[in-house]
């Protein structure tokens, strides 16, 4: 009988020993679960920013192709320009012997 008293009390303290690290599991599993709920913010935060710079992205490449084509249609009218600016030049120049042929043959 005392041998069953004796087991009991061990078993007892047996079953505290257990309860106690389910509960320190318990308390270990509830951080675990806030650090999960934590992270899983973060990666959302993190996905919303990629997401805003990807727009950006897009954005820029859009503003890069409208600079393109007006850098494009910048350059023909440069061209152009100089081709005006040498004919001129060269008229003026032809006109200008042109005037003084005239006034020295006179």
């Amino acid at each position: 009988m005392l041998a069953k008293g004796y087991e009991a009390k061990a078993f007892e303290a047996q079953r505290d020993l257990l309860l106690n690290q389910v509960d320190t599991l318990k308390a270990r599993i509830n951080i675990k679960d806030g650090t999960i709920l934590n992270l899983n913010g973060q990666i959302s935060d993190h996905k919303e920013i990629i997401k805003s710079k990807d727009a950006i992205i897009s954005t820029q490449g859009e503003q890069r192709k409208i600079f393109e084509a007006n850098t494009a249609a910048l350059s023909l009218q440069l061209k152009r320009q100089k081709r005006k600016t040498k004919l001129v030049s060269f008229v003026g120049l032809l006109t200008t012997g042109l005037v003084t042929y005239l006034f020295i043959s006179k």
